[in-house]
């Protein structure tokens, strides 16, 4: 998963396990580190910059801590769906914003997304799923995702299609138009089970067998992922580019009793997606970014 450019660039460049410290992008083939994380949070949102096609630097199109009570509908993030693999969305598809209260610590805000299979005995993928985004000019994209993995499993089989796969995240991508990927009026689930129509660019490394308790757990629990990858991958999808962070999992509940103690779950929070662009370095990228951020007084 490489492709050649002035630098050696893979799909994750670099995968960083953490709360808090030293999070920092490195280039593969060099011992150069980009402190990107202290750059990120003060970059304008794309939405906000005047003319794409003269800026260089880097700008934020999506940052959500899920300070709000529904996925859909509400906050600056207008995301397509929180569904299932088989076409249920929201609280049906055990997906839901959960306050701190009730789930414990949170990296960001007072809350978080609860990702939780039902108590139907089954393993299910559940995706949250990004609008369209226009990726036109930008050269590399970064993902930044907090997560806390509670009790996962090395191996399930879903329930839909037979398929074998790790209980944990994915970042994928829809190289298609939204009804190809299944994302009509209402979800097609065939389309969203295919691993042709869905591509997968980023796989957590393996999270299993930790001892992890929902609401038990301490702020050094959480992990934070940084994913960087070259956009020149999907060059003839640039257009109207759809991402998705999947999770995979079964029955949520230890013994399959809803009343029982919670296993196999998995939070989100704090998602952010950065575009920088630039036409020669990720280094230079992130000198124009900083450079950018410090003339908007952010």
């Amino acid at each position: 998963m490489c492709i050649e450019m002035r630098w050696t660039l893979l799909f994750a460049l670099v995968l960083l396990v953490g709360c808090s410290g030293e999070e920092k992008l490195q280039n593969e083939n060099s011992d150069s580190q980009i402190d990107l994380l202290s750059v990120l949070p003060n970059l304008p949102t794309c939405k906000s910059v005047e003319s794409m096609e003269k800026f260089v630097g880097g700008c934020s199109l999506i940052k959500d801590s899920f300070e709000r009570n529904q996925i859909k509908g509400g906050g600056n993030v207008d995301w397509y769906a929180a569904v299932r693999d088989d076409g249920e969305e929201g609280v049906e598809a055990a997906v839901t914003i959960e306050d701190k209260a009730d789930v414990g610590v949170v990296p960001d805000g007072s809350k978080a997304v609860l990702f939780m299979s039902q108590d139907d005995k089954l393993a299910h993928d559940t995706y949250l799923i990004s609008q369209p985004m226009n990726l036109n000019v930008f050269h590399h994209l970064v993902f930044v995702v907090s997560y806390l993995p509670v009790r996962l499993e090395q191996k399930v089989t879903l329930a839909i299609n037979k398929r074998d796969t790790p209980e944990g995240l994915r970042i994928e991508i829809c190289p298609h138009d939204s009804a190809t990927c299944g994302l009509g009026a209402t979800p097609v689930p065939a389309a969203l089970q295919s691993t042709t129509v869905w591509e997968t660019i980023w796989q957590e490394p393996s999270e299993f067998g930790t001892n992890v308790v929902l609401g038990n757990h301490a702020a050094k629990d959480w992990i934070t992922r940084q994913v960087q990858i070259d956009v020149a991958k999907f060059e003839d999808k640039k257009n109207a580019a759809i991402f998705r962070l999947s999770v995979s999992m079964d029955s949520g509940f230890v013994g399959d009793n809803p009343s029982g103690e919670v296993e196999d779950a998995f939070l989100l929070d704090h998602i952010r997606v950065y575009g920088l662009k630039s036409v020669n370095s990720l280094e230079e990228a992130a000198g124009v970014a900083t450079r950018y951020a410090g003339s908007q007084g952010n």
